[in-house]
Formats: C-alpha cells, sequence, structure tokens
C-alpha cells in the first residue's frame, strides 16, 4: 500500500467483496481504505520490485 503515491487509487464499491488470494492482506487493506489498486497502474513499480524496471532482469 506504500506505492499508493504513485497512482491514482479507485472507490472501492463496498457492494463488491474484494478477493485477492494471492495475498489476503491486500483485500483487508483496500477494504479498510475503501480504495482499489489495480496491478496496472503500479506497473513500474512492480517491475522495479522484480529488477526489471528496463525490461531487462538485474544480474
Amino acid at each position: 500500500m506504500t506505492s499508493l503515491s504513485a497512482s491514482t487509487p479507485t472507490p472501492l464499491s463496498a457492494s463488491t467483496p474484494v478477493e485477492t488470494p494471492w495475498d489476503p492482506q491486500l483485500a483487508a487493506d483496500m477494504s479498510r481504505r475503501g480504495i482499489a489498486v489495480h496491478e496496472e497502474s503500479l506497473l513500474g513499480v512492480l517491475l522495479g520490485d522484480l529488477g526489471l524496471a528496463d525490461g531487462v532482469p538485474e544480474r
């Protein structure tokens, strides 16, 4: 959730349950904050975390 400053969060619909089986804490955090985090909007951050910011793995 610290990466939210890198994107514009979307309000989370209270009527739609959030399911994140890959990261249950993410679902809890999004529900508590009332925002949805779409990985597409954080692609640069995610690739940087993987060491793929330029599309090439770090060696």
